[in-house]
C-alpha cells in the first residue's frame, strides 16, 4: 500500500503504513483491498485484523477505522476510502451511503486522472518515437539499421533488453544485443528458423507474439529470467526481441509501437535491398560493357588481321598468274608459300569462331555431352602427337608424361578434347623458344587428374582469377602482343563444368605455368554413359 491522499493524518503514520503489504490482517485498508469488501473497525482495540498495527494506531489516537475499496470500470481494485476517528464509533446508515458515494466518485476520478496520464505518456513516446524515426531511414546498411533500431526501443521506448536477428543461411542469427540483455541473458545464441524458439516462430508467421507472464504456455524460451517478452517480425529479414524481467511489463499499446517500428524498419531495409540490387545491376552493366570493349578489340583484331592476310595473299597469288604469259612462268614456290599463309590465316579464322560458337553453345546449353569413361593418359598422347607439329615450329619441346595404366574419367571424349587443345595452344604460344610444355595425365583419389606445365612467360599469381573470364588476356585489344580471343580458358571451365570437373592455375611472372584439371574418376570402361548437357 501507498497512501494517496490523508491531509489529516499524522505524517509519522502515513510514513509507517507506506508499503504494508495487502492482506487478510492488514489493518482496514490492506483488508478491504485483499477481500474486495468494506472494512469496518469499530475498535481498534478489539479488532483482529489490526493486531498487528494496533499499538501504530494507539500511538496517533486513532480507535475506529472504515475503509472501502475503490473500484475502476474494469472493476479492478485502485485502493481504499477510508474514514478514521478518534473514538470507537460505528458508521450510521447515511454514513455507509456517504461512504459509497465517495467511493465511487473516487474511482471515476482516480481513473481518469491515470487515463489522463496513460494518454500523456503515450503521446510523448509516440512524438519521440516519430521524431527518432528519421535517424531509423537514413540507416545505409543492415547492421547499422539494427544498431539504430536497438537505440531506439532502449533510449527511446526504455526496454533495456532488447536483441535483433537477421536471417542467415536459414537461422536468425543476433546481430546486436542490449548490454543489459548481455548480462541478463548471457551471450544470445542463433536458432533454425524452423525450431522451437519464440522469435523464430514470430518470424515464420510474421505475427507478433505477447507474452506478458512466464506462466503462459511456451510464451517464454525457458530458462529465462524474463517474464515479459515481445517478438516482432521484420518482413523477411529477421526479427526484433524485446524483454521485462517483471510480469506484465510490456502493455499492448507498446506492443503496436514495436509493431509500427518493425514495419518501418523492413521497409528500410527493403529500400537498402533495392539500392544494393541497383549497385549491382550497375557493376554487371559495367562490366557487361567492358566486355563488351574486349571482345570488339579482340574479336576485331582476331578477324580482321587473317583476312588481310588472306585478301593480301590471294592479290599477291592473282598478280603472280596474271604476270605470267607461260605456265612455265609462274613462281611455284611462292604460290605454295602463299597458299599455305593463307591457309594459317584461314585456321586462325576458324579457331576464333570455333571458339565463340562453343562458348554460345556451352551457356546456351546446345552442347552435348555424353559422360563415359575416357581414358584420360590415351586421350593426352592423342593430343601431344596433333600438337606436335606446332610445338616443333614454335622451337618447344613437347613432353608427354605417360602412365603404365590407363587413366578412367567420367567425361566426355570431345569435351577433353576441347580442355587439352585450349591448353597446350597456350602453353606453347606463350612458351618462348627452347622452352619445354609438359603434358601429364595421372590418378588422384577419387578423381582423374590432367596437368599441362609450360616454361612460358607466366603471370603475376594475383591476377590469374581473371583468366577463366571471357576475353581475358596478360594483354587485350590490338596492341595485345600474343594473338587470340582469350575464350579459350572461359570454354575450357564451362566445359569442365559440364563434366562436374575442376581447372586450378599456377603460375610465376618469367617462370611458366601449370593448369591443373581434375575430374571425377570413373570405376572402368565399361561404365554406362550418363546424357549430360551444358545447361547450368
Amino acid at each position: 500500500m501507498q497512501h494517496g491522499v490523508a491531509p489529516h493524518l499524522p505524517d509519522a503514520y502515513n510514513a509507517a503504513i507506506d508499503g504494508v503489504e495487502i492482506g487478510p490482517a492488514a489493518g482496514s485498508c490492506g483488508t478491504a483491498m485483499h477481500e474486495r469488501a468494506p472494512v469496518i473497525a469499530e475498535d481498534i482495540e478489539s479488532d483482529p485484523r489490526w493486531a498487528d498495527y494496533r499499538d501504530l494506531a494507539r500511538s496517533h489516537g486513532l480507535r475506529a477505522c472504515w475503509s472501502v475499496p475503490i473500484f475502476d470500470s474494469n472493476d479492478e481494485v485502485l485502493g481504499t476510502f477510508a474514514l478514521y476517528h478518534e473514538q470507537p464509533t460505528a458508521p450510521t446508515e447515511k454514513e455507509r451511503t456517504l461512504i459509497d458515494q465517495a467511493r465511487s466518485l473516487a474511482g471515476v476520478a482516480i481513473e481518469r486522472h491515470r487515463t489522463a496520464e496513460t494518454l500523456r505518456d503515450r503521446e510523448q513516446r509516440v512524438e519521440a518515437l516519430y521524431d527518432a524515426m528519421s535517424i531509423l531511414t537514413q540507416s545505409e546498411t543492415p547492421h547499422e539499421l539494427a544498431e539504430v533500431l536497438l537505440d531506439l526501443v532502449t533510449d527511446t521506448l526504455d526496454y533495456p533488453v532488447c536483441a535483433v536477428r537477421y536471417v542467415e543461411d536459414n537461422r536468425l542469427v543476433p546481430t546486436v544485443a542490449s548490454p543489459p540483455g548481455r548480462e541478463i541473458l548471457g551471450p544470445h545464441a542463433d536458432c533454425a528458423v524452423d525450431g522451437p524458439h519464440a522469435a523464430a516462430e514470430a518470424f515464420r508467421t510474421g505475427t507478433t507474439l505477447h507474452y506478458n507472464d512466464a506462466a503462459e504456455a511456451d510464451g517464454i524460451d525457458a530458462p529465462s529470467p524474463l517474464q515479459s517478452v515481445a517478438h516482432v517480425p521484420l518482413g523477411p529479414y529477421g526479427s526484433l526481441s524485446v524483454g521485462m524481467t517483471e510480469s506484465g511489463s510490456i502493455p499492448p499499446f507498446d506492443v503496436r509501437l514495436l509493431d509500427v517500428l518493425a514495419q518501418n524498419a523492413e521497409s528500410v531495409l527493403r529500400r537498402i535491398d533495392h539500392e544494393q540490387e541497383l549497385v549491382d545491376a550497375k557493376e554487371t552493366a559495367e562490366k557487361m560493357s567492358r566486355l563488351k570493349s574486349a571482345f570488339l578489340a579482340n574479336i576485331s583484331h582476331e578477324i580482321r588481321t587473317p583476312l588481310t592476310s588472306i585478301l593480301g595473299f590471294a592479290e599477291a597469288i592473282g598478280g603472280e598468274v596474271e604476270g605470267a604469259r607461260r605456265v612455265e612462268e609462274v613462281d611455284l614456290a611462292s604460290l605454295a608459300r602463299f597458299s599455305s599463309l593463307i591457309e594459317q590465316s584461314g585456321q586462325r579464322l576458324m579457331d576464333t569462331l570455333t571458339g565463340v560458337l562453343n562458348l554460345s553453345k556451352l551457356q546456351t546449353g546446345e552442347m552435348t555431352l555424353d559422360l563415359e569413361p575416357v581414358d584420360l593418359a590415351a586421350e593426352a598422347a592423342a593430343a601431344a602427337h596433333e600438337f606436335a607439329p606446332q610445338a616443333d615450329g614454335a622451337g618447344v619441346a613437347l613432353e608427354l608424361t605417360e602412365e603404365d595404366t590407363a587413366v578412367w574419367a567420367r567425361a566426355d571424349r570431345s569435351g577433353v578434347q576441347i580442355v587439352l587443345r585450349n591448353l597446350l595452344s597456350n602453353a606453347i604460344k606463350y612458351t618462348e623458344e627452347g622452352g619445354t610444355v609438359w603434358i601429364r595425365a595421372r590418378t588422384d583419389g577419387e578423381h582423374a587428374v590432367l596437368e599441362v606445365e609450360d616454361t612460358g612467360i607466366g603471370m603475376d599469381p594475383n591476377t590469374a582469377d581473371v583468366l577463366f573470364e571471357a576475353f581475358k588476356q596478360a594483354s587485350e585489344g590490338i596492341g595485345r602482343e600474343y594473338e587470340g580471343t582469350g575464350l579459350g580458358l572461359t570454354v575450357t571451365k564451362e566445359v569442365l563444368d559440364q563434366m562436374d570437373g575442376a581447372v586450378a592455375v599456377e603460375t610465376e611472372q618469367g617462370e611458366g605455368s601449370r593448369f591443373t584439371v581434375w575430374l571425377p574418376r570413373a570405376a572402368e570402361e565399361g561404365e554406362e554413359p550418363e546424357r549430360g548437357t551444358s545447361g547450368s
